[in-house]
């Protein structure tokens, strides 16, 4: 397995959110990590992405949502996708078990 101080950590989450995060990344690259903020525009490669990260840690329900209307989160989203699929990078929460969390029906019938 890998130690966490020689995983390289990507962190996505849309621009407005990482400002919220900014005190947890310098505190986790104050205890070693290798951590870093992105920004995906969706033209990135699966190959450019496993090469610079071990590790995807995401926050990508606002582009989810807004698929249906942007063709950058569509491209963002389908990007995570491949990149899960490649099982070179760990994605945390894939993005094939959000779609339970999202969809409230059926996260309500299910918690009934």
């Amino acid at each position: 397995g890998f130690k966490v101080n020689t995983m390289r950590v990507a962190v996505y989450v849309s621009p407005h959110k990482r400002a919220k995060l900014q005190n947890l990344l310098d505190g986790l690259r104050e205890q070693g990590m290798a951590v870093e903020a992105i920004e995906l525009d969706g033209e990135e490669s699966v190959a450019q992405l496993e090469s610079r990260f071990d590790v995807l840690v995401h926050k990508i329900t606002d582009d989810i949502a807004n698929a249906v209307i942007s063709e950058v989160c569509q491209r963002r989203v389908k990007l995570i996708k491949e990149l899960a699929r490649s099982n070179k990078v760990c994605v945390m929460d894939p993005l094939s078990c959000m779609g339970a969390i999202m969809d409230r029906r059926l996260l309500f019938s299910t918690l009934a």
